[in-house]
């Protein structure tokens, strides 16, 4: 969708600079009109270069529909540096001179290789503009490569400051998909792992009206920011947290006849991978996302050892700026319990929060709004929308934007369109949902199960009769990938689940889709 980086946000639709706007933000119910929103910029394009004694220009465009406005600004002779863009937006500074690590930029037009399966193949072209290094593939050469590929498309953009884009086109992508291809970008220490059949390329064409995917250019881009923006140091000190590394942006964009279509949602977790020291891995307690507004979300986060390093995967279904954090938490009234660990990591994530103070109340039920929300936030989803699809849901509700999304993911359902919010969950019910949110966590063996002989997997619970038939496919597969094991030989299936059982067997489900470590 087309977004705003900054102010209000335009909802899905809302991408004419011309016409007003209404903002989706959850909670705002303000109308921008035209000129209040800022300019959806592209990239700044030098039109005269600067001299010794000559000063130079450089134009930028809004990408938004019917939009025609263009930024001209000058670009002071030798020795004034580039310009930053006006308007509260934050470009990265450029590479320091002399020296220091990282990698170097090459000389603008030179080839670099594109890794296909583990081979390099010369199908790049770098080209550097001011802070942004861009390499655009051949398409000539990839899409013959595309053709025998197995596994992996890598394009490495030889750039780790600033900002680094990989140019392809949306042909590229539904190339890939047909073979299940994964594409990567690697810029420096950061991986960024895309499964190809994760973007919808049919609604990306069909906002830009576009109809032959060779012609609609698709960059992904992956910005460092060495110096941390203001609205990223203010959430860390609102929220308590410590950042352990600067955050870096992700972005993926295609463009056509004018029109920039952001693509900012997948169908699967991606992969953003950082790699890190000995002392940061033990640091590190999540990522989270750190929107323009200083709102905060955590993602799913891996840290783990492989060759000798310490890597950070960051896996998410959004695009975004992210931030490796320390948040540790420790609940005091879980201290000696059998849940004390997996409550405290699950707060120290920032996916479960206590009920004031330092406490938990883990023997506490839980409600169908709570679940939801934890669901969502183990998810790394953001809790926005509008839940009142329910009639008992009510547009101010703390847990409207959850149920909204819980709702969007088919994790729930309601019941003849009400959600019972406050009501208490029972066991079976919560083994359900967790069976929903496997499919999108990408847990194997998550789908339908062949059928089993009577008696089959559930006859080791001497309650097993009490299970509902509507539940019982779900229960059979909690059963059989050990995140549910009983207690005393029963299930209990119609008892109310409590906030501790929630906590540990929602970090089980993320254990085992693999999207966190084990710690």
């Amino acid at each position: 969708m087309l977004s705003a980086e900054t102010g209000h946000i335009p909802g899905a639709d809302d991408d004419d600079c011309t016409a007003p706007i209404l903002c989706s933000r959850e909670g705002c119910t303000q109308v921008a009109t035209p000129g209040e929103l800022e300019h959806d910029w592209s990239g700044w394009t030098i039109t005269i270069d600067a001299t010794a004694t000559t000063a130079g220009s450089r134009t930028r465009d809004c990408l938004r529909m019917n939009c025609d406005v263009t930024q001209t600004e000058s670009i002071p002779a030798t020795g004034g540096g580039t310009p930053q863009p006006p308007g509260g937006g934050y470009t990265p500074p450029p590479p320091p001179s002399g020296g220091g690590g990282g990698t170097t930029t090459p000389p603008a037009d030179t080839t670099v290789n594109v890794i296909v399966d583990g081979k390099p193949v010369d199908a790049g072209t770098v080209s550097v503009s001011g802070n942004t290094t861009t390499v655009t593939v051949n398409q000539d050469v990839i899409n013959q490569q595309i053709a025998n590929a197995t596994d992996n498309v890598t394009v490495v953009v030889p750039s780790d400051i600033g900002t680094a884009t990989a140019r392809l086109v949306v042909q590229n992508v539904d190339d890939m998909a047909e073979r299940a291809l994964t594409l990567t970008v690697q810029v420096g220490d950061v991986r960024y792992d895309i499964p190809t059949t994760a973007i919808d390329t049919a609604a990306i064409m069909s906002i830009l009206g576009a109809t032959n995917t060779a012609n609609v250019p698709l960059n992904i881009t992956i910005t460092n920011l060495s110096t941390t923006p203001s609205f990223v140091q203010n959430a860390a000190n609102s929220s308590g947290f410590e950042l352990v590394l600067p955050p870096i942006q992700f972005n993926i964009t295609a463009t056509y006849d004018g029109k920039t279509v952001m693509i900012s949602k997948f169908s699967e977790f991606v992969s953003r991978t950082v790699e890190i020291t000995a002392v940061q891995a033990q640091k590190i307690t999540t990522a989270v996302v750190v929107n323009p507004d200083g709102t905060v979300r955590q993602v799913p986060t891996r840290v783990y050892q492989s060759g000798g390093k310490w890597y950070a995967e960051i896996n998410s279904l959004t695009n975004s700026t992210y931030a490796l954090i320390f948040n540790e938490r420790r609940f005091s009234d879980a201290a000696g319990k059998w849940y004390e660990a997996a409550v405290n990591e699950m707060g120290s994530r920032m996916i479960i929060g206590g009920i004031g103070g330092d406490l938990f109340a883990g023997e506490r039920d839980m409600t169908c709004a709570e679940f939801s929300a934890i669901i969502i936030k183990a998810l790394g989803l953001p809790a926005i929308g509008n839940g009142t699809i329910f009639s008992d849901v009510s547009a101010g509700a703390w847990y409207n934007g959850a149920v909204a999304q819980a709702y969007e993911y088919g994790l729930v359902t309601g019941n003849n369109g009400r959600f019972d919010p406050e009501r208490k969950i029972t066991r079976q019910e919560a083994m359900v949902l967790i069976h929903r949110a496997s499919r999108l966590a990408g847990l194997s063996g998550s789908g339908a199960q062949p059928p089993e002989s009577p008696g089959d997997l559930l006859s080791v619970f001497s309650d097993a009769d009490s299970v509902s038939d509507w539940a019982l496919e779900s229960i059979k597969w909690n059963v059989r990938t050990g995140l549910v094991t009983g207690s005393d030989g029963k299930l209990n299936p119609l008892d109310n689940i409590s906030r501790a059982e929630v906590a540990a067997l929602t970090l089980k489900l993320l254990r085992r889709a693999g999207l966190v470590d084990v710690r």
